[in-house]
Formats: structure tokens, sequence, C-alpha cells
């Protein structure tokens, strides 16, 4: 029975040396029961399982050493023991398994948002692409029009002659340059941006360390 108020003072955050005989991990009542008292109680009502735990924590405190603490123990015999005891008892399995969930529900949400940020750079190395191959088709085209309307227009100004009957003297006309700037505008316009979002860095939990599995497919 005093795994369960062992387990209770971990997970509060009591050290172990509050609680247990000198340099061992036995649980000591007498050494603990100070600890018994209405501020305890607040304590329980004030605990939060959810959000990030940024600070390390000794071994037995996190949540591996407290499931294993709990384990072996017989919720029937606890009753049978105390009522009151039996209550903490499942209180403590509720808020750690909450505490779990939650865990796990914000790294899935991290690996989420991870595979978002990907398919967004993926699809933005895609469109670059695109907007090369489109830039080299569109300049290509440019020129071959280009091309053709110069040399048009030269072959007619050796066809003009003067009152002499001959060629006139010709007048160098300058090239069109691409217009990239129109060009990149209406890419833009058929192939919007791709937003990618800002690096995503993993939720920072010491006190978890259990197994964990990353989600697969997609998010709900």
């Amino acid at each position: 029975m005093e795994r369960v108020l062992q387990t209770l003072f971990y997970l509060l955050g009591y050290k172990r040396e509050t609680i247990c005989e000198p340099d061992t991990n036995k649980f000591d009542l007498k050494i603990a029961k100070i600890h018994i008292s209405e501020h305890l109680v607040g304590q329980i009502g004030s605990y939060n399982p959810y959000g990030p735990r940024i600070h390390k924590i000794p071994e037995y405190q996190q949540l591996s050493f407290l499931k294993k603490n709990l384990a072996t123990i017989d919720e029937d015999k606890i009753e049978e023991y105390s009522t009151v005891l039996a209550k903490v008892f499942r209180w403590i399995q509720t808020a750690i398994e909450l505490r779990c969930e939650d865990v796990v529900a914000r790294r899935d949400a991290v690996e989420f948002q991870k595979k978002d940020r990907e398919d967004a750079i993926n699809a933005d190395a895609e469109r670059t692409n695109k907007l090369e191959a489109a830039r080299e088709e569109a300049r290509a085209v440019f020129e071959e029009k280009v091309d053709t309307e110069l040399a048009k227009a030269e072959a007619e100004a050796a066809e003009d002659e003067d009152e002499d009957g001959e060629p006139k003297e010709k007048a160098d006309k300058e090239r069109p340059e691409f217009n990239d700037e129109e060009f990149l505008v209406e890419f833009d316009a058929n192939n919007p941006p791709i937003e990618i979002p800002s690096e995503i860095y993993d939720e920072v939990d010491y006190d978890y360390d259990l197994p964990y599995t990353p989600p697969t497919g997609t998010q709900d």
C-alpha cells in the first residue's frame, strides 16, 4: 500500500529524500507523514497533467517508473484496506493516463505539422521547377517571335527604295527584351506561391520516457 503514497508524492514532484529512507527508494511513512496535510490535498487539486515539462526531473519521477510502481497493485485489496486510499490510487491512475494522452496528442500534432511543412517544401520545389521550365519555354517562344518579326522587317526594308530607286539606308532596330517581370506576374496568378510553415520544434516532456510511435496517414 505504501507504493500508492510513494507514487503520489513522486507524481507531485516530491524528492526521494523527503519521503524515503536515506540513500534508498524505500518509502518511509514516518518520514513522509509530515507532508500528509491540507497542502498535499491542495496539490492534488491543482495538479495539471497538460502541457510540456521543460525541466529535467529524476528518473523516479518519470512516467515509466510511476506506472511500474503501480503495476502489481491490486485495486480490490486497496479498497478492502482503505476506501480513501483506493480513491487516491484511482486518481493517480487517471492523472498518469491523462498525462500520457496529453504528451502523445501534442507529439502527434507536431508530427502532422512536420508532415505539412515537408509537403509544402516539396510542393514549393515542384513549383520552382515548373517556373523555370515555363520561363524557358516562354522565353524561347518570345525570341522566336522576335526573330521572325525582325526578319520580316528587314526583308521589307530591303525592298524599300528611295526616289532614285536605290535601297533606303536601314535604321538599326532595337531588339526587344523578354519581360521577366510580366511573366512572373502571370505565372504567380496561375500558380500561387506556396506558403511554407515555420520550422517545427519537438515538444519537451522530460517526464515522458515511454515508447512513442509517430502517427501514420493524415490528420482528420
